[in-house]
């Protein structure tokens, strides 16, 4: 699990955060997680924690992810519904592997350190 991990280039941060924090919003990071259009729910339920909003700016990210997939690139003519099939298994396992992440309690960065800074 540790190579996926380093493939990807997903470092682990969650020593950056609250251990306490952490394990307070486990249950509702791994719902939020599962339905990642609730990316907002961290964020607005614990609006001090720097945890929450980290977790809420990656759901951010893969929520507009597949959004992209979906809406720009599944309409694409010929290649387009292969390449957005490709996409959707990939964004599924990053899902798969955030859940595993939040149900251990732990964070890291999303692929390649990619992720968009909305929640401060």
């Amino acid at each position: 699990m540790d190579t996926i991990y380093t493939t990807l280039q997903m470092n682990d941060i969650t020593d950056q955060y609250d251990p306490a924090e952490i394990e307070e919003q486990k249950a509702l990071s791994i719902i939020c997680i599962i339905l990642f259009v609730l990316f907002f729910l961290p964020a607005i339920s614990y609006k001090t924690s720097a945890y929450a909003k980290q977790l809420s700016n990656q759901l951010l990210t893969i929520c507009l992810a597949f959004f992209v997939n979906s809406f720009i690139i599944g309409r694409i003519p010929f290649l387009g519904g292969f390449i957005s099939s490709i996409i959707s298994i990939v964004l599924l396992a990053l899902v798969v592997l955030k859940i595993i992440d939040a149900a251990k309690g732990k964070l890291r960065e999303l692929p390649f350190g990619f992720s968009i800074p909305a929640f401060k």
